[in-house]
């Protein structure tokens, strides 16, 4: 069976348990989701809060610094302020400063600015960046997020921009992520596994429900169809004899021929309704293939060739039953072939287990093989499509089993069962 078909299956045995749980996988989906969605949210108003009040931090040392300078030197601020040794000292004391070790957002670059041009820097690499008109910028790069912002004075207006590594927060982020998707995923693996518990339970409940049902009604038909064929031979033998009282000959006439047919079919119905109960013997291979040999010599009409051939001496089964199942995929094999055909009909030992095989070049049999065992199916124009049914039957009470082997030219059936205690004769 197909997946589809498969999936298929299991939501029809149980509709509502199979909506039930795809809301649950789909509200796992969207609080994944949200939660994501919210958490990075969450971690980016942090980091801008924390940026913000370093910024704050960043623009008051720098107010102070300017206007600690004018104190001391009288006059007004000036870009040579930078060149001086106290503006380098305080620079580096303002990075220790801002990259506190109990912070996790580190300054990389510093950089601050007098009309347009470099009044203290550090590590200052953003050479492309217009800082003349000093507006608010924010913007990211991979790991790092640049900020600008004015340094307002009493007297000066200043720009000043601020690089920070921001690889944490993105690792918080992906972690966090990582940890609520792992969480996701074993809680749909888990919803999936019991879900598809539950409906195979059912589905094997339900299949177990039809069988029960379908073994009901064939064995109801099979008592009714028994009745009907019972009666029915006794009518058929009767006519034989009316047509013989008669002085109509009954032998190599045509309607001789129907009325065989016919019976053999009621002997087929009166075996499908019949229960198999095997009595295990030893006997001769050899006696048994020889009445498999009469019996295709008076079926064969169109120049088949028939080949035996046994590597076992003694068999042990039932000796009707296994006549009666050979005769039917002989019988099969006999219709599948053309004139001139070749059946191949072999037997095997391995250890316990014995194989009857049954070889012919006729057409293969359909791809699909699901249906060829059950009662009433043929794809022959005539008969019941009881023949393999049996053969099955009488495997399953030896307690072995029907093999298919499909082939390009022809096929083989075989059959395998075993006797482990060698039976008394």
């Amino acid at each position: 069976m197909e997946w589809k078909e498969r999936i298929k299956e299991l939501v029809q045995a149980n509709p509502n348990l199979s909506l039930l749980s795809f809301l649950f996988l789909l509200t796992i989906l969207l609080s994944f989701l949200l939660q994501i969605i919210y958490f990075n949210h969450f971690i980016n108003q942090k980091l801008e809060e924390s940026v913000e009040s370093t910024f704050k931090a960043f623009q008051g040392k720098i107010s102070n610094y300017i206007e600690l300078l004018e104190a001391v030197y009288q006059i007004e601020f000036i870009p040579e302020f930078g060149e001086l040794a106290e503006s380098k000292g305080l620079i580096a004391e303002l990075v220790d400063l801002l990259n506190d070790p109990t912070k996790k957002l580190r300054v990389v670059e510093v950089g601050v600015f007098y009309q347009g041009k470099p009044f203290l820097t550090w590590h200052y690499m953003q050479a492309h960046l217009d800082v003349s008109a000093c507006t608010k910028v924010w913007f990211k790069k991979e790991n790092f997020l640049t900020v600008v912002r004015p340094i307002n004075t009493d007297k000066h207006n200043l720009c000043g921009v601020l690089t920070f590594d921001i690889s944490y927060s993105r690792e918080v982020i992906l972690t966090h992520s990582l940890y609520a998707g792992a969480i996701m995923l074993l809680n749909i693996f888990i919803i999936l596994y019991l879900t598809l518990r539950v409906l195979k339970s059912e589905v094997s409940r339900i299949n177990t429900q039809r069988k029960f049902q379908a073994e009901r009604d064939l064995a109801l038909l099979g008592k009714m169809a028994g009745s009907f064929a019972h009666e029915l031979r006794n009518s058929l033998n009767r006519v034989f004899l009316e047509l013989q009282s008669f002085g109509i000959p009954t032998s190599n006439t045509y309607l001789s021929e129907e009325l065989r047919k016919m019976l053999k079919w009621l002997e087929d119905i009166l075996l499908f309704q019949k229960e198999i109960k095997v009595k295990m013997d030893m006997f001769r291979s050899e006696d048994f293939l020889l009445e498999i040999q009469l019996f295709f010599a008076g079926l064969n009409k169109k120049g088949v060739q028939f080949r035996l051939s046994s590597e076992v001496d003694e068999l042990c089964g039932d000796r009707f039953w296994l006549k009666k199942a050979l005769e039917n995929l002989i019988k099969n094999a006999y219709d599948a072939v053309k004139e001139g055909g070749t059946i191949e009909v072999s037997l095997q030992k391995d250890g316990d287990t014995f194989t009857v095989s049954v070889l012919d070049d006729g057409e293969p049999l359909p791809s699909s093989l699901e249906k060829l065992f059950e009662p009433f199916f043929t794809t022959k124009k005539e008969g019941f499509g009881l023949g393999l049914y049996l053969v099955k039957k009488v495997m399953e009470a030896h307690g072995g089993l029907v093999k298919v082997i499909n082939q390009r030219e022809g096929k083989t059936f075989q059959l395998c069962w075993s006797c482990q205690e060698k039976p008394k004769t």
